[in-house]
């Protein structure tokens, strides 16, 4: 009856939901404000608070206004900034002690609420999950990535990476100026289908295409939205326009992961007969028969845990398909990306790396593939790709909730349901740590360098029981990529650091593009 009513009357449809949300959101503000927040607010400095809406206003930016509000609070408050969106108090940390507490604790692990959002696109997988789901499945997938697994996927790595530099060749050895972002981000695409799901997809067909553009729409969406407390409810935001084309956005990236799920589910009937036979054959663990061969160890391992009754039904296996695909190529684009950006901005740098790569390839084999021993050799490189994070950090800022009560140094205490906002973005530019930090000095990563720094104050792949698993691989990764690049092409940024205008879209980007021109070496 009242849908009815709200159907034929569109006026009483908006009343009734603004109805709900402000009685909503008032009833929440009374629920979660209690003294011990206000109390809190005393200790932790940070912006003044309007009356039932905190700080929401002051957040409805873009995502490069949005960075640019909490370095700001950051710079004015000190490491530890309190403030209020809606319902939610929130207290942002970028010190290294209070990291520490929170990342290295095992019993606040628990995402903040603000991931639920993503459930709708990514499902509860890995990144999302929470408690005995998340726990189970980390300790079955942390297994992918052992380093004799790893070792498998060196020469897709190195095909990859090969097929990159011939296209950059092809397409733009002219000294053309092109954004070099997009074209990394098809080749990471391409590579985790191919390690963690076991298929080859090219990113260059239109489901390709349209999954990178919607993957990047999709971003801003969950930003757009994990900072409008009006919005939170599913009822209101899926009857604005936002959730209709979130929806949308929904079906193409669905689309994608199913033209690979379809590739998969052909490979998934093939590999559990082969898994089945081996592990009856031979009784050895996923890890075990993967050692040595080209298999998919992410579905033999999620295969043996389904046998085994634990965490994984088919659902599950699709849901962290579907993670895994989001996760895995991203960050490692930001990654490479700003690499590839911050040398090309230091031409010394440039000269330094090529003359070691020369070193361990020798001049004249631009192509040959790397191995495992090179990868060990290349510690300049690897010193290149940590000051990149550092500066550029891939993921600038995610959050977690308190579960308990956590206590901070000086006798500060966050009560339960406080969302802490944890902020490597400005984390890494702590002065006290890294002096002259807006400055590229990959020399800052030698080991002689590094001696009494507190592992907390530089933390690309977040740290403790939820820091990032796929780490080795994407380090891996980017190791091989940038070493064919820089012993094939001189690179030449054409903007500088204070030019781009980076955005927070839970990956780090450049609104402008990374534009770069290349040169043969």
């Amino acid at each position: 009856m009242i849908l009815n009513l709200v159907q034929e009357n569109p006026f009483l449809s908006l009343i009734s939901i603004l109805t709900v949300l402000v009685v909503s959101l008032i009833t929440k503000v009374f629920y979660t404000g209690d003294k011990r927040f206000h109390e809190l607010s005393k200790v932790i400095p940070g912006p003044k608070q309007s009356p039932l809406i905190g700080n929401s206003f002051e957040l409805l930016g873009s995502a490069s206004e949005i960075l640019l509000k909490f370095s700001k609070w950051t710079n004015q408050y000190g490491p530890r900034v309190i403030y209020r969106i809606g319902s939610y108090w929130m207290v942002t940390l970028s010190g290294a002690k209070d990291l520490e507490k929170v990342l290295s604790s095992t019993t606040e692990t628990k995402k903040g609420i603000d991931y639920e959002q993503f459930i709708p696109w990514l499902g509860e997988g890995l990144l999302i999950s929470n408690g005995k789901k998340w726990s189970q499945r980390r300790k079955i997938l942390t297994a992918a990535f052992h380093f004799k697994i790893l070792e498998n996927f060196v020469d897709i790595f190195n095909d990859h990476a090969k097929n990159f530099v011939n296209l950059l060749k092809k397409q733009f050895l002219n000294g053309e100026k092109f954004d070099i972002a997009q074209f990394i981000t098809e080749c990471t695409l391409e590579i985790i289908c191919e390690t963690a799901m076991g298929v080859k997809m090219s990113s260059q067909t239109e489901h390709g295409k349209k999954y990178i553009r919607a993957l990047s729409r999709m971003k801003e969406l969950q930003l757009y939205r994990s900072l409008r407390p009006w919005l939170e409810s599913k009822l209101i935001w899926d009857t604005f326009s936002y959730g209709k084309e979130e929806q949308k956005l929904i079906t193409i990236l669905h689309a994608f992961t199913n033209e690979v799920k379809y590739k998969i589910y052909k490979v998934i009937i093939e590999r559990k007969k082969q898994f089945l036979a081996d592990r009856s054959e031979k009784n050895l663990s996923a890890v075990e028969s993967n050692c040595g061969k080209t298999r998919l160890a992410l579905l033999d391992l999620m295969f043996e845990a389904q046998l085994n009754g634990e965490a994984f039904d088919d659902a599950g296996i699709r849901e962290e398909a579907e993670t895994f695909m989001f996760g895995g190529h991203d960050t490692t684009a930001t990654a490479a990306g700003f690499t590839i950006f911050h040398i090309g901005n230091h031409p010394e740098v440039q000269v330094k790396l090529q003359e070691e790569l020369d070193e361990v390839f020798g001049k004249g084999e631009a192509m040959r593939p790397v191995t495992l021993d090179d990868l060990s050799k290349l510690k300049y490189l690897e010193c290149c790709i940590k000051e990149s994070m550092r500066l550029t950090a891939p993921v600038p800022m995610t959050s977690r909730s308190v579960v308990t009560e956590l206590e901070l140094e000086k006798g500060v205490t966050l009560p339960p349901k406080t969302l802490v906002l944890f902020f490597p973005f400005e984390l890494h530019r702590d002065p006290e740590v890294f002096p002259n930090p807006l400055a590229y000095k990959p020399e800052r990563f030698l080991p002689e360098n590094s001696i009494g720094r507190n592992s907390f104050a530089y933390l690309p792949f977040s740290a403790g029981p939820r820091n990032c698993i796929g780490q080795k691989f994407a380090m891996i990764e980017e190791k091989i990529l940038l070493a064919t690049i820089f012993r094939n092409l001189r690179i030449e940024s054409c903007e500088k650091l204070e030019d781009l205008v980076l955005s927070a879209n839970i990956v780090l980007h450049s609104e402008n593009g990374i534009n770069v021109k290349i040169h043969s070496r």
